[in-house]
């Protein structure tokens, strides 16, 4: 049973101090990432989301007509853009990815038992060192997009894991996999090879119905981002400006100093 349905059966007090301890946590992320709209993402996929809705928004953009890689959250941002201008979508966008990360930090710590008062100083470090830490930088926390859904949906996957609820596990994981098929897939494989050799893991033949529950809920992602790699671009020029211009410091590592 998860933490959050047991708390019905806590004393007021204790659902009191969760609520505190993912405030905190939110004002947290907020102190350490917040930035004026649009974020480094956001500009990009956001309109791409406004586009991919409203074809009469930006006709004929190069980037905006492309393959859409992250579709689960193209049509969430999509649709509040149909009734919110991008500059609230954004900031609608953020407070559901933070209270989500938020909301899964403290069923992570919980599982690594980590105290609710040094939480929030591990989650501040966390970022930190995923934004410092990573080689060609990291956006584990940020903007509205699909990174900041879907990792959330990995560490409640790595807590089942902890907790030995590894039913659970992949499906938080095959999720992931939905919001975003690169960290959801990358985390799910390493979770995979923890599973493999990890002494006391369950065998594959107790949990078989679950991980193929799991790879079915994963072609949600993965299907939209292969047909995606082409889309409407055949001669793959918006690929070569994303990949070479856009973002050529997080897929091209050869420009890194």
């Amino acid at each position: 049973m998860s933490w959050l349905s047991s708390l019905f059966a806590r004393p007021s007090e204790i659902k009191k101090a969760v609520f505190v301890q993912w405030f905190v946590q939110i004002a947290v992320i907020f102190a350490c990432i917040a930035t004026a709209v649009p974020g480094i993402n956001e500009s990009h996929y956001l309109t791409k989301a406004k586009h991919a809705l409203d074809s009469s928004f930006a006709p004929g953009d190069l980037f905006l007509e492309s393959g859409d890689s992250h579709l689960t959250a193209t049509y969430l941002a999509g649709i509040l853009s149909l009734v919110l201008p991008l500059e609230m979508v954004a900031w609608f966008g953020r407070l559901i990815c933070w209270g989500f990360l938020s909301w899964a930090w403290i069923h992570f710590c919980r599982s690594l038992k980590i105290p609710a008062l040094l939480a929030p100083f591990a989650l501040a470090s966390w970022i930190f060192a995923v934004h410092y830490g990573h080689w060609a930088g990291e956006w584990a926390v940020g903007g509205f997009e699909g990174k900041s859904l879907a990792y959330p949906c990995v560490l409640l996957g790595l807590a089942a894991a902890v907790e030995k609820r590894w039913k659970n596990a992949w499906i938080w994981l095959a999720i992931a996999v939905i919001w975003h098929p690169l960290v959801g897939g990358w985390a799910g494989l390493s979770l995979v090879l923890v599973w493999l050799f990890f002494p006391g893991s369950p065998s594959a033949l107790a949990q078989w119905p679950w991980i193929l529950a799991a790879f079915f809920i994963s072609l949600l992602g993965v299907l939209p981002a292969l047909s995606g790699i082409q889309g409407s671009d055949p001669s793959g020029v918006a690929d070569q400006v994303h990949v070479f211009f856009r973002l050529d410091h997080h897929q091209r590592p050869t420009t890194l100093a």
